[in-house]
């Protein structure tokens, strides 16, 4: 298990630093499948490390963990982990349910006759003003911002999460969102 985990790292590190200049010197078009090659990349990587890592037995002996060890604090800690990460993959998963105006997007042309709508059907009917207020509320909530009556300020939190976000933003060269000022 220390063998596939330290794998599974080490393919990760590739897949995140490849994809990182990728994104930031190369600057793709079509970013998913820019994305899903890299991961593909990543795995096969990942196979080959599997393949050419020693075994399990000569990562116990350099560590100095017997079978015991092994079963009563190693594998739970590394099942611990992965629990973990399924937790934050579902947690991907919620979020994008909740906060999707994609999916939301997706559920009104789903309900229009021939499943189709115009872009002014969909302003019309997709409450823009309500995505906003929600979003106020969330980080109002998660202590992003604080409100005083009609403004919004940003927290010593907000600060600090929107400096790791925006750096990772403009390094992988994504839209801001904002709408353009011309």
């Amino acid at each position: 298990m220390l063998r596939a985990t330290l794998a599974a790292i080490i393919a990760f590190l590739f897949f995140l630093i490849a994809h990182f200049l990728d994104f930031h010197y190369l600057m793709p078009i079509d970013k998913t499948n820019s994305i899903l090659w890299t991961a593909t990349f990543g795995l096969i990587l990942l196979a080959l490390i599997l393949r050419y890592l020693p075994e399990e037995k000569w990562f116990q002996e350099k560590l100095k963990i017997d079978d015991l060890k092994m079963k009563k604090f190693v594998y739970p800690l590394l099942s611990a982990l992965f629990y973990g990460f399924l937790f934050l993959g579902y947690m991907e998963f919620y979020f994008t349910a909740d906060r999707s105006i994609t999916f939301r997007m997706l559920m009104i042309i789903n309900k229009e006759p021939k499943h189709s709508i115009s872009r002014d059907e969909m302003f019309k009917k997709y409450d823009v003003p309500g995505i906003i207020d929600k979003r106020f509320n969330d980080l109002t909530y998660g202590s992003y911002l604080t409100q005083k009556g009609e403004i919004y300020q940003l927290t010593p939190k907000g600060v600090i999460i929107l400096n790791i976000y925006a750096c990772a933003i403009k390094f992988l060269h994504l839209d801001s969102g904002e709408k353009n000022q011309d």
